[in-house]
């Protein structure tokens, strides 16, 4: 499994999504808003207005990755 966090600095859902990924060792890749990705670019890759991080997608070894939204939706899934 792979997942696509896109965040911002000082953001603490996106640290927590970080360290539940350090702790349940799933591999991730960190993207920050404003200088990796610009918000027109999330908002067209979530396909609806982005108010919040992080933005969260998972990729399940299919090559699609799916968007799950948020930290808490995040982590539900993975229950």
């Amino acid at each position: 499994m792979n997942v696509l966090i896109y965040g911002k600095p000082g953001c603490p859902s996106c640290s927590k999504s970080v360290q539940f990924c350090n702790q349940n060792n799933i591999s991730y890749s960190y993207h920050t808003v404003g200088v990796d990705i610009t918000k027109e670019q999330l908002l067209e890759k979530v396909g609806k207005p982005v108010r919040s991080v992080p933005q969260i997608f998972i990729n399940e070894g299919d090559g699609f990755f799916e968007h799950v939204g948020g930290y808490e939706d995040f982590v539900e899934k993975m229950k």
